[in-house]
């Protein structure tokens, strides 16, 4: 475990609101006086800035991602302000699913445990293993 670098949950949440309200959105593409820039299309370029596990452990201060999840796993306060800060993360990913290219926010999705089919645990037995079975349930009875 990494060395705990917050203590207070207020000035937890207090650095993980910076780290969204600065570091994480969209900001408008400028050119070299400040103006917007657009497409050919008339439409304003914009940099999105996704917030990512990697991005806030890096932001508080953190060694790695698993600080993040060891905050979680201590069960307490800090660990409510750290659950609420992924789920804004996995939030923001879900919203990408209604956008154009949202490959990347499947891959991600998944890899936290989403599923995209329903998965069903069948157990199906053969002739062979209904003989297997009454044959052992013979040898029990000797």
């Amino acid at each position: 475990m990494h060395p705990q670098y917050y203590t207070d949950p207020e000035i937890l949440q207090d650095k993980i609101d910076e780290y969204f309200d600065e570091y994480s959105g969209m900001t408008y593409v400028k050119d070299e006086l400040g103006n917007v820039m657009h497409n050919d299309k008339g439409h304003p370029l914009v940099n999105l800035k996704p917030p990512t596990i990697a991005g806030l452990a890096y932001f508080l201060g953190f060694l790695d991602r698993r600080s993040v999840y060891d905050y979680i796993d201590r069960g307490d306060d800090l660990a409510h302000v750290v659950k609420r800060a992924l789920l804004r993360i996995e939030q923001f990913a879900e919203s990408q699913l209604h956008t154009n290219k949202p490959v990347g926010a499947i891959f991600w999705l998944k890899n936290h445990k989403w599923i995209d089919k329903r998965e069903h645990d069948v157990n199906v037995k053969t002739f062979a293993d209904y003989l297997r079975e009454r044959d052992n349930q013979g040898d029990d009875a000797a």
